[in-house]
């Protein structure tokens, strides 16, 4: 048996590296020529790529940070369990080195406890100091117990052992894992050297192979959370770019959407909001719904056009765009053209989302038919108050006929009606003004006099930042006239003034939003100073 074992071995290690570098060699040379292009000149990065290494590297800093301060306020308990351990074992066997080899743990519980009890903050440049020190510390404790032959210094090794892979896992620096274990190699191999222990190539092997499973566990590591900040970053990149995207539609067209695959709104989409006329809340419901019944199939092969390839492939393409049919709050038609950018990967979802501009057809807009036989309100009537004891002649004109004598400049009226009142109350209106020189439909005839150049200087001033103005402009309270002639005044105290979200072509367009109104008159009251009449008697 003896004379044949050695041939026996050979080859049983011959075949293990054969099969070993069969199936692993094309990965020992991936990683060896990757190894070589660590030494050779590398392309500069972009200033994109420099930045995103820069913000990825404040992130990792910011990790450590955590995962110390974590892993202080856990294991400052389970040092506290080691040093009852140490001190049970030095009170039943009191000599020195069993004293002495409590000092080091000391050290390491007391920077714990500092930590973990938030008495020391440790910043996020000085995460690698405290790295350091646990390294330098550890690496005494196992070379004090070795060379003071404490009886018992089985439990320190164990100890050591399992703080070396701590170690890796809480700082993740591939750099400093490498120095920091390198002390415990040399440590290691030094003592048992001078101990006369095993033999010095068995404990090199030993000990390379701990080296490289920490090491190897700490650049896993923070390959893995580099690699995740990047994901995190590029996400936030590409919500960001959305955003923005989604601001500049809104500026040449009537709106944007952004839709899930499931074709939800996504956000308060406002513009659709002001588009339908509807005062609903658009998150989250389904856009076909916004549709006319007969749009659904349209819509959804417009889509899915775009998503089978049949769409624009070059980014610089335009988008297709649809005409179609949406439904207001009254039920009517408002056309509008509808162009479609799919969005694939956008939070995590396996189907793409979809981005809508929409751009409303002004022109193919339905306006409801209003009854000629109800009475218009008396301020459209009329531009000046009706005398008391006249009445208006009831049929001899229709309520569009006199709405327009009034405003001769008034091209479209939408009115909104409550149809669960009983003469169909009106709570919105919508009026369209046609350009023909001055008329009522101007803000320097509605504003007070006296009011107009404050009021015209502050709208002025806040169109010269209108691009960069999210907030929109609050005035103080407001006098305005509701009629040509008319000696009494309305007071607005709450005056809210932004730019239009539609396509402004040119100079911008303003919203003006009028609430809580007060009646004031111009008639001057004669002041009545009590105590006068009295002393000028006397």
């Amino acid at each position: 048996m003896e004379p044949t074992s050695g041939p026996v071995a050979a080859a049983c290690v011959a075949v293990f590296l054969a099969v070993h570098f069969r199936m692993m060699g094309p990965e020992i040379w991936r990683a060896f020529t990757e190894y070589l292009q660590m030494f050779q000149p590398k392309p500069q990065d972009s200033v994109e790529e420099v930045a995103m290494k820069k913000r990825i590297e404040e992130g990792l800093l910011e990790v450590r940070q955590k995962n110390y301060i974590l892993s202080a306020r856990l294991f400052v308990h389970l040092m506290a369990g080691t040093l009852l351990l140490l001190l049970k074992i030095s009170v039943q066997t009191p000599i020195r080195e069993n004293w002495l080899s409590l000092l080091l743990p000391s050290m390491v519980y007391l920077q714990h406890l500092l930590v973990g009890s938030g008495l020391l903050q440790p910043g996020r440049s000085q995460v690698r100091r405290y790295a350091l020190m646990n390294y330098f510390e550890f690496a005494a404790i196992l070379v004090l117990d070795r060379a003071l032959q404490v009886p018992d210094s089985v439990i320190t090794e164990k100890f050591v052992l399992a703080n070396r892979f701590v170690l890796s896992m809480v700082f993740m620096d591939t750099q400093l894992t490498a120095g920091g274990q390198l002390l415990f190699f040399l440590g290691n191999v030094g003592l048992n050297w001078y101990s006369g222990g095993p033999s010095l190539g068995m404990n090199l092997f030993e000990e390379l192979q701990l080296w490289s499973a920490t090491v190897g566990l700490s650049a896993i590591l923070e390959f893995l959370v580099c690699a995740r900040l990047r994901a995190a970053l590029d996400a936030a990149q590409h919500e960001a770019l959305l955003g923005s995207v989604q601001r500049i539609l809104r500026g040449v067209c009537d709106g944007a959407v952004l839709l899930d695959d499931e074709h939800r709104v996504q956000g308060t989409a406002e513009c659709l909001k002001h588009l339908l006329m509807s005062s609903t809340e658009m998150d989250g419901k389904n856009f076909l719904q916004l549709l006319m019944p007969e749009e659904h199939q349209r819509f959804q092969d417009f889509l899915h056009r775009d998503l089978d390839g049949e769409g624009p492939d070059e980014p610089s393409s335009a988008p297709r765009c649809l005409r179609a049919s949406m439904r207001s709050s009254m039920d009517t038609r408002v056309g509008a053209d509808i162009f479609h950018v799919p969005v694939p990967w956008l939070n995590g979802a396996q189907r793409p989302y979809h981005l809508l501009a929409i751009r409303e057809d002004v022109e193919s807009r339905e306006v409801p038919e209003a009854d000629a036989s109800l009475p218009l309100p008396r301020g459209l009537a009329s531009p000046t108050a009706a005398p008391r004891g006249r009445r208006s002649s009831a049929s001899s004109r229709s309520s569009a006929t006199s709405v327009h004598w009034a405003m001769p400049e008034l091209s479209q009226v939408m009115l909104m009606v409550d149809t669960a009142t009983p003469q169909l109350e009106v709570e919105q209106a919508h009026l369209s003004f046609l350009r023909a020189g001055k008329s009522l439909a101007a803000l320097r005839e509605l504003v007070r006099p006296t009011e107009w150049e404050t009021v015209r200087g502050e709208i002025e001033h806040y169109l010269l930042g209108h691009e960069e103005a999210k907030e929109p402009l609050h005035l103080r309270p407001l006098r305005f006239r509701m009629s040509e002639g008319s000696k009494d005044y309305m007071v607005a105290e709450r005056v809210e003034i932004s730019v239009s979200g539609g396509a402004n072509r040119g100079a911008p367009k303003l919203v003006c939003h009028l609430e809580d109104f007060t009646r004031e008159s111009s008639k001057r009251k004669t002041a009545v100073l009590e105590g006068i009449a009295e002393s000028l008697t006397k």
